[in-house]
């Protein structure tokens, strides 16, 4: 069984983790966020699972996905244009961030599918000393070549059609939009009694997109021979594609 988890689960700060950084507290109530808590819970309830009644599991946790079906990345992105607001820009642009494309992402799983099964042939009871171990084992699939998160997003909006001069740019402070969107949140929060939070300003989105994420793939090469493509303008370029197509078929516009 191979699970498909996700970088978002570890504690911060995030520069460079590997597989023996802690994840979240799940008792904490700090920046709670139902998808990384839920993604840490299968997570944890998958590697215990391991050998029992002779299934083999492993986890492998994916960064942020783009490409081709990515109906994450690239359509919020695209969103970002639509609404006009591709014009600024916040932080200063420095934190690196890991993506993985979707053809990086579908390979390791299929090598990490491949290698439980020739672990499970080799050995009925694995080692659990051995060094390649793969069973009961988390891996961090990326494309292995961090970039600036606005430096992807203006690759996202370019592939549309659209270029940004970097003086036509306005940089609004990191500190100032994470004050800002914590401000709002408490606002929400008094006024519905916790019922509704904003919908776009939220402080864990400020901090996501300004501050270093990234990961290694060492253990993900070492054990599953995983070896990404540096497919990254082609993916992106497909993504676009089609979820521009995909726009326009809901709007019922889509011509093929």
């Amino acid at each position: 069984m191979v699970y498909t988890s996700s970088t978002t689960i570890l504690k911060p700060p995030y520069h460079f983790n590997d597989e023996t950084k802690p994840l979240i507290d799940l008792n904490s109530n700090s920046d709670f966020n139902y998808y990384t808590v839920t993604k840490a819970i299968a997570d944890i309830a998958v590697l215990k699972s391991n050998n029992l009644k002779g299934l083999r599991t492993c986890c492998l946790r994916i960064a942020p996905i783009y490409g081709k079906h990515d109906v994450q990345m690239i359509p919020g992105t695209l969103g970002v244009l639509q609404e006009k607001h591709h014009h600024s820009q916040i932080g200063d642009n420095t934190a690196l961030m890991d993506f993985v494309s979707v053809s990086n992402s579908s390979r390791a799983h299929v090598l990490a599918g491949k290698a439980l099964l020739k672990e499970l042939r080799a050995d009925d009871s694995p080692n659990e000393n051995t060094h390649h171990k793969i069973a009961g084992e988390a891996f961090f699939i990326t494309d292995g070549n961090p970039v600036h998160f606005w430096d992807f997003a203006h690759k996202v909006w370019a592939a549309a059609g659209t270029t940004v001069d970097r003086k036509d740019i306005r940089v609004f402070p990191a500190w100032f939009m994470i004050g800002l969107a914590v401000v709002t949140e408490w606002i929400y929060w008094m006024c519905t009694f916790g019922t509704v939070m904003p919908e776009k300003l939220r402080s864990h989105t400020m901090r996501y997109i300004t501050e270093d994420r990234t990961f290694s793939i060492e253990k993900a090469r070492e054990r599953l021979g995983y070896r990404p493509l540096d497919d990254v303008d082609e993916n992106i370029k497909e993504g676009v594609e089609w979820a521009v197509r995909e726009r326009l078929e809901l709007a019922g516009l889509r011509r093929d």
